[in-house]
Protein backbone atom coordinates (compact mmCIF):
# COMPACT_ATOMS: atom_id res chain seq x y z
CA UNK A 1 0.00 0.00 0.00
CA UNK A 2 1.60 3.49 -0.78
CA UNK A 3 1.90 5.78 1.99
CA UNK A 4 2.12 9.37 0.70
CA UNK A 5 3.74 12.00 3.01
CA UNK A 6 2.09 14.67 1.61
CA UNK A 7 -1.79 14.46 1.51
CA UNK A 8 -4.89 16.17 2.73
CA UNK A 9 -6.14 15.29 6.29
CA UNK A 10 -8.47 17.91 7.67
CA UNK A 11 -8.92 19.07 4.11
CA UNK A 12 -11.94 16.93 3.80
CA UNK A 13 -13.61 17.82 6.87
CA UNK A 14 -13.09 21.46 5.84
CA UNK A 15 -14.54 21.10 2.50
CA UNK A 16 -17.90 19.32 3.77
CA UNK A 17 -19.63 22.53 3.80
CA UNK A 18 -19.02 22.55 -0.23
CA UNK A 19 -20.73 19.72 -0.40
CA UNK A 20 -24.19 21.04 -0.55
CA UNK A 21 -27.40 18.87 -0.99
CA UNK A 22 -28.72 19.97 -4.21
CA UNK A 23 -28.97 23.44 -3.93
CA UNK A 24 -30.55 25.26 -6.65
CA UNK A 25 -29.43 27.49 -8.99
CA UNK A 26 -26.01 26.44 -8.45
CA UNK A 27 -22.80 25.11 -10.15
CA UNK A 28 -19.92 24.56 -7.91
CA UNK A 29 -16.17 24.30 -9.76
CA UNK A 30 -14.21 22.05 -7.72
CA UNK A 31 -10.54 22.53 -8.54
CA UNK A 32 -8.86 19.01 -6.58
CA UNK A 33 -5.23 19.41 -5.51
CA UNK A 34 -3.89 16.33 -7.01
CA UNK A 35 -0.70 17.90 -6.89
CA UNK A 36 0.74 18.56 -10.45
CA UNK A 37 -1.77 17.25 -12.59
CA UNK A 38 -5.29 18.07 -13.30
CA UNK A 39 -8.55 16.77 -11.79
CA UNK A 40 -11.81 19.02 -11.82
CA UNK A 41 -15.04 18.42 -10.42
CA UNK A 42 -18.26 20.36 -11.60
CA UNK A 43 -21.36 20.00 -9.11
CA UNK A 44 -25.02 20.71 -10.14
CA UNK A 45 -28.67 20.04 -8.31
CA UNK A 46 -29.02 17.23 -10.75
CA UNK A 47 -26.00 15.98 -10.95
CA UNK A 48 -21.84 16.25 -11.43
CA UNK A 49 -19.03 16.13 -14.21
CA UNK A 50 -15.43 15.06 -14.05
CA UNK A 51 -12.90 16.23 -15.72
CA UNK A 52 -9.87 14.23 -15.84
CA UNK A 53 -8.31 12.43 -12.91
CA UNK A 54 -4.70 12.73 -12.64
CA UNK A 55 -1.76 14.21 -10.73
CA UNK A 56 1.75 12.70 -9.77
CA UNK A 57 2.96 10.10 -7.94
CA UNK A 58 6.26 9.93 -6.11
CA UNK A 59 7.04 9.51 -2.68
CA UNK A 60 5.86 12.80 -1.04
CA UNK A 61 2.11 12.69 -3.23
CA UNK A 62 0.09 9.74 -4.02
CA UNK A 63 -3.07 11.96 -6.12
CA UNK A 64 -4.84 9.00 -6.85
CA UNK A 65 -5.19 8.68 -2.82
CA UNK A 66 -5.99 11.88 -2.63
CA UNK A 67 -8.48 11.50 -5.61
CA UNK A 68 -9.97 8.91 -3.82
CA UNK A 69 -10.59 10.81 -0.52
CA UNK A 70 -11.95 13.61 -2.06
CA UNK A 71 -14.47 11.57 -4.00
CA UNK A 72 -15.64 9.61 -1.09
CA UNK A 73 -15.93 12.52 0.69
CA UNK A 74 -17.84 14.21 -1.68
CA UNK A 75 -20.43 11.44 -2.33
CA UNK A 76 -20.76 10.82 1.49
CA UNK A 77 -22.28 14.15 1.31
CA UNK A 78 -24.45 14.31 -1.79
CA UNK A 79 -25.46 11.19 -1.21
CA UNK A 80 -28.72 12.01 -3.29
CA UNK A 81 -26.15 11.21 -6.48
CA UNK A 82 -25.81 8.03 -5.63
CA UNK A 83 -22.73 7.66 -6.48
CA UNK A 84 -23.15 8.23 -10.05
CA UNK A 85 -20.83 10.47 -12.33
CA UNK A 86 -23.20 11.58 -15.25
CA UNK A 87 -20.18 12.63 -17.14
CA UNK A 88 -16.27 11.96 -17.43
CA UNK A 89 -13.90 13.26 -19.53
CA UNK A 90 -10.64 12.28 -20.36
CA UNK A 91 -8.84 15.88 -21.81
CA UNK A 92 -6.14 13.28 -23.06
CA UNK A 93 -4.26 10.48 -22.38
CA UNK A 94 -1.25 11.85 -20.39
CA UNK A 95 -0.45 10.55 -17.03
CA UNK A 96 -0.99 13.64 -14.93
CA UNK A 97 -4.78 13.64 -16.58
CA UNK A 98 -5.48 9.74 -16.44
CA UNK A 99 -3.39 8.64 -13.12
CA UNK A 100 -7.14 8.01 -11.60
CA UNK A 101 -9.12 7.70 -14.29
CA UNK A 102 -9.54 3.69 -13.58
CA UNK A 103 -10.00 3.70 -10.31
CA UNK A 104 -13.12 6.04 -10.84
CA UNK A 105 -14.34 4.35 -13.67
CA UNK A 106 -14.10 1.34 -11.54
CA UNK A 107 -15.37 3.05 -8.32
CA UNK A 108 -18.30 4.67 -9.74
CA UNK A 109 -21.32 4.59 -11.58
CA UNK A 110 -20.29 6.10 -14.84
CA UNK A 111 -23.05 7.30 -17.31
CA UNK A 112 -21.20 8.77 -20.30
CA UNK A 113 -17.35 9.11 -21.25
CA UNK A 114 -15.96 11.95 -23.72
CA UNK A 115 -12.44 11.11 -24.82
CA UNK A 116 -10.36 12.37 -27.70
CA UNK A 117 -9.98 8.58 -29.26
CA UNK A 118 -6.37 7.81 -28.55
CA UNK A 119 -4.60 5.37 -27.96
CA UNK A 120 -1.05 5.97 -27.41
CA UNK A 121 0.50 8.93 -24.46
CA UNK A 122 1.80 8.15 -21.23
CA UNK A 123 -1.48 7.74 -19.52
CA UNK A 124 -2.39 5.79 -22.35
CA UNK A 125 -3.28 2.69 -19.80
CA UNK A 126 -5.98 3.78 -18.52
CA UNK A 127 -7.50 5.31 -21.39
CA UNK A 128 -7.95 2.47 -23.07
CA UNK A 129 -8.65 0.34 -20.37
CA UNK A 130 -11.71 2.56 -20.14
CA UNK A 131 -12.34 2.98 -24.35
CA UNK A 132 -12.00 -1.00 -24.31
CA UNK A 133 -14.53 -1.64 -21.81
CA UNK A 134 -16.83 0.51 -22.89
CA UNK A 135 -16.60 -1.14 -26.30
CA UNK A 136 -16.94 -4.42 -24.75
CA UNK A 137 -19.69 -3.51 -22.95
CA UNK A 138 -21.71 -1.89 -25.84
CA UNK A 139 -20.98 -5.84 -28.06
CA UNK A 140 -23.03 -7.47 -25.65
CA UNK A 141 -26.70 -8.46 -25.89
CA UNK A 142 -27.60 -6.12 -22.90
CA UNK A 143 -28.07 -2.84 -23.37
CA UNK A 144 -29.18 -1.94 -20.20
CA UNK A 145 -25.03 -1.67 -18.54
CA UNK A 146 -24.20 0.51 -21.80
CA UNK A 147 -22.40 3.26 -21.01
CA UNK A 148 -22.36 6.31 -23.65
CA UNK A 149 -19.33 7.42 -25.33
CA UNK A 150 -18.22 10.36 -27.47
CA UNK A 151 -14.50 10.47 -29.26
CA UNK A 152 -14.20 14.28 -29.64
CA UNK A 153 -12.87 14.94 -33.16
CA UNK A 154 -11.61 18.35 -33.66
CA UNK A 155 -12.94 18.18 -37.37
CA UNK A 156 -16.34 17.38 -37.24
CA UNK A 157 -16.91 20.27 -34.65
CA UNK A 158 -18.79 23.66 -36.11
CA UNK A 159 -17.58 27.31 -34.81
CA UNK A 160 -20.36 27.30 -32.28
CA UNK A 161 -19.07 23.93 -30.64
CA UNK A 162 -21.06 20.56 -30.53
CA UNK A 163 -22.89 19.13 -27.82
CA UNK A 164 -25.55 15.87 -27.62
CA UNK A 165 -27.16 13.90 -25.38
CA UNK A 166 -23.97 12.07 -24.38
CA UNK A 167 -21.63 15.44 -24.03
CA UNK A 168 -24.44 17.26 -22.24
CA UNK A 169 -26.40 14.44 -20.21
CA UNK A 170 -27.74 16.66 -17.47
CA UNK A 171 -30.87 18.17 -17.44
CA UNK A 172 -31.62 20.06 -13.90
CA UNK A 173 -35.32 21.37 -13.51
CA UNK A 174 -33.76 24.35 -11.14
CA UNK A 175 -30.65 25.74 -13.51
CA UNK A 176 -29.96 23.17 -16.59
CA UNK A 177 -25.93 23.65 -17.38
CA UNK A 178 -24.98 23.62 -20.94
CA UNK A 179 -21.96 21.84 -22.00
CA UNK A 180 -20.55 21.65 -25.27
CA UNK A 181 -17.02 21.03 -27.18
CA UNK A 182 -14.89 22.91 -29.21
CA UNK A 183 -11.68 20.60 -29.84
CA UNK A 184 -10.26 16.75 -29.87
CA UNK A 185 -8.33 14.72 -31.82
CA UNK A 186 -7.12 16.53 -34.93
CA UNK A 187 -7.76 14.13 -38.27
CA UNK A 188 -6.51 17.01 -40.54
CA UNK A 189 -3.19 18.42 -40.07
CA UNK A 190 -4.04 21.78 -40.99
CA UNK A 191 -1.31 24.09 -40.96
CA UNK A 192 0.69 22.54 -37.84
CA UNK A 193 4.29 20.91 -38.28
CA UNK A 194 4.76 17.86 -37.69
CA UNK A 195 6.01 18.21 -34.37
CA UNK A 196 3.00 20.59 -33.27
CA UNK A 197 0.81 17.43 -34.38
CA UNK A 198 1.91 14.63 -33.47
CA UNK A 199 1.89 15.96 -29.59
CA UNK A 200 -0.48 14.67 -28.37
CA UNK A 201 -1.21 17.74 -26.00
CA UNK A 202 -2.64 19.65 -29.42
CA UNK A 203 -5.32 16.82 -29.72
CA UNK A 204 -7.08 18.13 -26.34
CA UNK A 205 -10.50 17.95 -25.23
CA UNK A 206 -11.09 21.48 -25.07
CA UNK A 207 -14.90 21.91 -23.43
CA UNK A 208 -17.02 24.86 -22.03
CA UNK A 209 -20.05 24.40 -19.44
CA UNK A 210 -22.57 26.91 -19.15
CA UNK A 211 -24.95 27.63 -16.33
CA UNK A 212 -26.97 30.62 -17.41
CA UNK A 213 -24.73 33.63 -17.07
CA UNK A 214 -22.00 31.93 -16.15
CA UNK A 215 -19.21 29.84 -17.88
CA UNK A 216 -16.24 28.04 -17.53
CA UNK A 217 -13.73 26.86 -20.36
CA UNK A 218 -10.95 23.92 -20.03
CA UNK A 219 -8.95 23.93 -22.85
CA UNK A 220 -6.31 20.98 -21.05
CA UNK A 221 -2.96 20.93 -22.40
CA UNK A 222 -3.74 22.43 -25.73
CA UNK A 223 -0.66 24.68 -26.92
CA UNK A 224 0.22 27.63 -28.55
CA UNK A 225 -0.14 26.49 -32.24
CA UNK A 226 -3.15 24.31 -31.62
CA UNK A 227 -4.43 27.41 -29.54
CA UNK A 228 -4.45 29.56 -32.61
CA UNK A 229 -6.54 26.98 -34.44
CA UNK A 230 -9.09 26.90 -31.85
CA UNK A 231 -9.18 30.91 -31.64
CA UNK A 232 -9.21 30.75 -35.64
CA UNK A 233 -12.49 28.67 -35.51
CA UNK A 234 -14.12 29.52 -32.45
CA UNK A 235 -13.05 32.74 -31.00
CA UNK A 236 -17.05 33.88 -31.06
CA UNK A 237 -18.03 31.11 -28.85
CA UNK A 238 -15.93 30.29 -26.54
CA UNK A 239 -15.88 33.33 -23.99
CA UNK A 240 -15.91 32.34 -20.39
CA UNK A 241 -16.21 33.83 -16.76
CA UNK A 242 -13.45 31.29 -15.44
CA UNK A 243 -10.77 30.16 -17.63
CA UNK A 244 -8.33 26.93 -16.33
CA UNK A 245 -5.21 27.71 -17.39
CA UNK A 246 -3.96 25.83 -20.34
CA UNK A 247 -0.95 22.81 -19.65
CA UNK A 248 -0.80 23.68 -15.85
CA UNK A 249 -0.05 27.59 -16.78
CA UNK A 250 3.28 26.49 -18.75
CA UNK A 251 4.80 28.85 -20.72
CA UNK A 252 3.22 27.18 -24.24
CA UNK A 253 -0.40 26.75 -22.30
CA UNK A 254 -2.23 29.91 -23.00
CA UNK A 255 -1.77 33.35 -25.73
CA UNK A 256 -2.97 36.46 -25.57
CA UNK A 257 -5.57 35.81 -28.65
CA UNK A 258 -6.92 33.22 -26.36
CA UNK A 259 -7.45 35.61 -23.19
CA UNK A 260 -8.66 38.32 -25.75
CA UNK A 261 -11.45 35.75 -27.04
CA UNK A 262 -12.35 34.49 -23.44
CA UNK A 263 -12.52 38.00 -21.83
CA UNK A 264 -12.02 35.88 -18.08
CA UNK A 265 -12.97 37.35 -14.50
CA UNK A 266 -11.02 34.61 -12.89
CA UNK A 267 -8.43 32.19 -13.53
CA UNK A 268 -7.04 28.77 -12.22
CA UNK A 269 -4.34 27.26 -12.59
CA UNK A 270 -3.78 23.33 -11.80
CA UNK A 271 -0.18 22.25 -10.68
CA UNK A 272 1.34 20.80 -8.18
CA UNK A 273 3.24 22.42 -4.36
CA UNK A 274 6.67 23.71 -5.49
CA UNK A 275 8.33 22.15 -1.73
CA UNK A 276 7.85 18.53 -3.91
CA UNK A 277 11.42 19.23 -5.58
CA UNK A 278 11.30 15.67 -7.31
CA UNK A 279 11.14 15.19 -11.42
CA UNK A 280 7.89 15.29 -13.39
CA UNK A 281 6.64 17.92 -10.67
CA UNK A 282 5.72 21.73 -10.60
CA UNK A 283 9.05 22.54 -9.70
CA UNK A 284 10.73 20.30 -12.33
CA UNK A 285 8.80 21.98 -14.95
CA UNK A 286 8.93 25.44 -13.48
CA UNK A 287 4.73 26.13 -13.04
CA UNK A 288 3.51 28.48 -13.17
CA UNK A 289 5.37 30.22 -15.65
CA UNK A 290 6.06 33.78 -14.60
CA UNK A 291 5.29 35.57 -17.63
CA UNK A 292 1.78 33.72 -17.96
CA UNK A 293 1.09 34.63 -14.79
CA UNK A 294 1.39 38.00 -16.01
CA UNK A 295 -0.76 37.65 -18.87
CA UNK A 296 -3.55 36.55 -16.70
CA UNK A 297 -2.47 39.57 -14.47
CA UNK A 298 -3.51 41.64 -17.17
CA UNK A 299 -6.30 39.72 -18.77
CA UNK A 300 -8.52 38.59 -15.68
CA UNK A 301 -10.90 41.26 -14.32
CA UNK A 302 -12.14 39.88 -10.65
CA UNK A 303 -9.12 40.31 -8.14
CA UNK A 304 -8.59 38.81 -4.94
CA UNK A 305 -7.12 39.06 -1.35
CA UNK A 306 -3.59 39.96 -1.72
CA UNK A 307 -1.06 36.96 -2.06
CA UNK A 308 2.57 35.95 -2.02
CA UNK A 309 3.22 33.22 -4.76
CA UNK A 310 6.24 31.47 -6.20
CA UNK A 311 6.33 31.70 -10.28
CA UNK A 312 8.65 29.98 -12.15
CA UNK A 313 11.48 31.84 -14.62
CA UNK A 314 12.46 27.99 -15.97
CA UNK A 315 12.81 25.28 -15.05
CA UNK A 316 13.59 24.45 -10.82
CA UNK A 317 13.85 28.29 -10.56
CA UNK A 318 11.35 30.31 -9.04
CA UNK A 319 11.04 34.27 -7.18
CA UNK A 320 8.23 35.55 -4.81
CA UNK A 321 5.33 38.00 -6.70
CA UNK A 322 2.74 39.21 -4.77
CA UNK A 323 -0.51 38.79 -6.60
CA UNK A 324 -3.96 40.68 -5.97
CA UNK A 325 -6.20 39.66 -9.15
CA UNK A 326 -8.17 36.56 -9.70
CA UNK A 327 -5.61 34.04 -9.99
CA UNK A 328 -5.66 30.76 -7.75
CA UNK A 329 -3.69 27.71 -8.29
CA UNK A 330 -3.87 24.19 -6.19
CA UNK A 331 0.25 24.73 -6.26
CA UNK A 332 -0.81 28.12 -4.32
CA UNK A 333 -4.21 27.49 -2.64
CA UNK A 334 -4.44 23.75 -2.40
CA UNK A 335 -8.01 23.09 -2.78
CA UNK A 336 -10.22 25.48 -4.71
CA UNK A 337 -13.83 25.55 -4.87
CA UNK A 338 -16.07 27.95 -6.72
CA UNK A 339 -20.11 28.71 -6.07
CA UNK A 340 -21.58 30.35 -9.28
CA UNK A 341 -24.88 31.59 -9.71
CA UNK A 342 -27.26 31.03 -12.83
CA UNK A 343 -27.72 35.05 -13.08
CA UNK A 344 -23.36 35.21 -13.74
CA UNK A 345 -22.56 36.00 -9.50
CA UNK A 346 -19.08 34.44 -8.71
CA UNK A 347 -18.46 33.88 -4.62
CA UNK A 348 -15.39 34.25 -3.49
CA UNK A 349 -13.75 30.56 -3.55
CA UNK A 350 -13.09 28.36 -0.54
CA UNK A 351 -9.63 27.92 -0.54
CA UNK A 352 -8.70 24.16 1.52
CA UNK A 353 -4.76 24.03 1.45
CA UNK A 354 -3.18 20.41 1.91
CA UNK A 355 -2.02 19.91 4.85
CA UNK A 356 1.17 17.51 6.12
CA UNK A 357 0.39 14.33 8.14
CA UNK A 358 2.20 13.84 11.47
CA UNK A 359 5.54 12.46 9.84
CA UNK A 360 7.34 15.69 9.17
CA UNK A 361 9.20 16.11 5.57
CA UNK A 362 13.11 16.64 6.30
CA UNK A 363 14.22 19.13 3.63
CA UNK A 364 17.99 18.71 2.93
CA UNK A 365 19.91 22.15 3.69
CA UNK A 366 22.56 21.01 1.51
CA UNK A 367 20.41 20.86 -1.64
CA UNK A 368 17.16 22.86 -0.75
CA UNK A 369 15.98 25.57 -3.11
CA UNK A 370 15.84 29.25 -1.60
CA UNK A 371 11.87 28.69 -1.93
CA UNK A 372 12.47 25.57 0.44
CA UNK A 373 14.29 27.36 2.96
CA UNK A 374 12.16 30.40 3.56
CA UNK A 375 9.15 28.69 4.36
CA UNK A 376 11.04 26.77 7.58
CA UNK A 377 9.90 28.55 10.31
CA UNK A 378 11.63 31.75 11.61
CA UNK A 379 13.79 31.90 7.89
CA UNK A 380 12.62 33.86 5.43
CA UNK A 381 14.33 34.75 2.38
CA UNK A 382 16.82 37.19 3.83
CA UNK A 383 17.86 34.36 6.10
CA UNK A 384 17.36 31.88 2.75
CA UNK A 385 19.17 33.28 0.66
CA UNK A 386 22.49 33.38 3.97
CA UNK A 387 22.46 30.18 3.92
CA UNK A 388 22.66 29.49 -0.03
CA UNK A 389 25.65 31.71 -0.04
CA UNK A 390 27.20 30.16 2.77
CA UNK A 391 27.02 26.55 1.21
CA UNK A 392 28.17 27.96 -2.26
CA UNK A 393 31.11 29.57 -0.67
CA UNK A 394 31.93 26.53 1.68
CA UNK A 395 30.79 23.60 1.10
CA UNK A 396 28.36 21.39 2.06
CA UNK A 397 26.63 21.52 6.05
CA UNK A 398 28.03 18.83 8.24
CA UNK A 399 26.48 19.45 11.42
CA UNK A 400 23.93 21.87 13.06
CA UNK A 401 26.78 24.02 14.27
CA UNK A 402 28.00 24.34 10.81
CA UNK A 403 24.56 26.36 10.39
CA UNK A 404 25.61 28.76 13.46
CA UNK A 405 28.52 30.17 10.77
CA UNK A 406 25.84 31.31 8.97
CA UNK A 407 24.76 34.92 8.89
CA UNK A 408 21.53 35.75 10.74
CA UNK A 409 21.33 31.97 11.57
CA UNK A 410 21.72 31.91 15.37
CA UNK A 411 20.81 29.42 18.24
CA UNK A 412 17.29 30.34 18.08
CA UNK A 413 16.59 29.85 14.61
CA UNK A 414 18.52 26.28 14.62
CA UNK A 415 16.07 25.26 17.05
CA UNK A 416 12.69 25.96 14.81
CA UNK A 417 14.50 24.13 12.14
CA UNK A 418 16.79 20.74 13.81
CA UNK A 419 13.52 18.65 13.27
CA UNK A 420 12.78 19.86 9.81
CA UNK A 421 16.42 19.51 7.82
CA UNK A 422 18.54 17.00 6.58
CA UNK A 423 22.13 16.40 5.85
Amino acid sequence: MKAPVLTIITYFLIVFRCFAQADTGSMKTHFIDVGQGSATLLEFSCGVVLIDAGGENNSVVDSEERLKDYLQNFFSERNDLNNTIDLFVLTHAHLDHTLGAKYVFDSYTVNNVITNGKTYGSGMKNQNAIQDAIKDLASNANTSDDIGYHEAIADNIGASGITNDIIDPLDCSNGDPQIKLFWGTMINQQDLSNSAYTNGNNHSVVMKVSYGQSAILITGDLEEDALDLLVDKHAVSIDADLYVAGHHASKNGTTKRLLEAVTPKIAVMSFGDLRVTKEWTAWAYGHPNADIVEMLRNSVSDTRAEKEVWVGDGAKNFYPIEVDKAIYGTGWDGGIVFDASFDGTWSAPILTETKFRTRKILISVNTASQYELEKLPGIGPTKALAIIEYRRANGSFSTLNDLDNVPGIGQSSINQIKDLIRF
